[in-house]
């Protein structure tokens, strides 16, 4: 696993726009795909759910043990922490989570 898809799934998770994320990652927008299914393929599982109009996060966080795992060896200075809450906020709080690791990365 390489840093660059952790920056790029945080800025996805954030704005759930393949184009928006594109532009603001300086990638063209089949590039950030090509990328963020390669990180998928790596942990084994979908991080997002997207079709022509919308991207959401993906409702089964059965693989984020697989990723988190994949981070912890890959990234071994890379602090990530998670807290349980109801459905919708634990999502609300993974973009939140998302948006201020971007920062720390």
């Amino acid at each position: 696993m390489e840093l660059r898809h952790v920056r790029l799934f945080l800025s996805l998770s954030k704005t759930l726009n393949f184009s928006r994320t594109a532009e603001i990652v300086h990638l063209s927008q089949p590039a950030l795909s090509l990328q963020i299914q390669a990180l998928e393929e790596e942990i084994g599982g979908k991080l997002f759910e997207r079709d022509r109009r919308k991207t959401v996060l993906t409702a089964s966080f059965h693989i984020l043990p697989r990723l988190l795992e994949k981070i912890r060896s890959a990234l071994p200075l890379v602090n990530v922490e998670l807290k349980e809450g109801p459905e919708d906020p634990k999502i609300t709080g993974l973009r939140s989570a998302a948006l201020m690791s971007a920062f720390v990365i």
